[in-house]
């Protein structure tokens, strides 16, 4: 409840035209922002709106996969060739991949070899938080 307020008096600050500059480690928050800066180990990596960061900064496209016993699941995909990055969101796992329409039969049928149960797995647009982690994953 506080950071809700917190952040409805900076809205009201902004609407009444104050530049605010805000640090934060929850994306979601970084994205109710005109524009967003990542800091990675002391160096501007993206400076953007949120969708401009989105839209430009995205290094991978994102496979969104739904199963039973995800933290199994997490281990078994964990060293797929085909995976840049594997990343536990909620209830589902977040695939970097380099091309989502040539990985996603190819993880599905790796899955179906290892008796996993997959509720859905789909392509979906990357998330801030994807970029974020994404970049940081990037050699200086």
């Amino acid at each position: 409840v506080s950071r809700r307020i917190m952040w409805d008096f900076l809205y009201d600050l902004s609407r009444d035209g104050m530049t605010l500059f805000v640090t934060t480690h929850y994306m979601e928050e970084a994205e109710r922002c005109n524009k967003i800066g990542f800091i990675w180990e002391g160096n501007l990596v993206a400076y953007d709106t949120p969708q401009g960061i989105k839209d430009n900064f995205n290094l991978y496209q994102i496979i969104k996969l739904h199963c039973e016993d995800i933290n199994e699941v997490f281990k078994i995909l964990q060293r797929h060739k085909l995976i840049k990055d594997l990343t536990i969101y909620g209830d589902a796992l977040h695939l970097a991949v380099d091309n989502a329409d040539e990985a996603i039969p190819i993880i599905s049928d790796f899955l179906k070899e290892h008796s996993v149960m997959m509720h859905a797995i789909n392509t979906i647009s990357p998330s801030i938080e994807d970029v974020f982690v994404a970049l940081s994953k990037q050699p200086g």
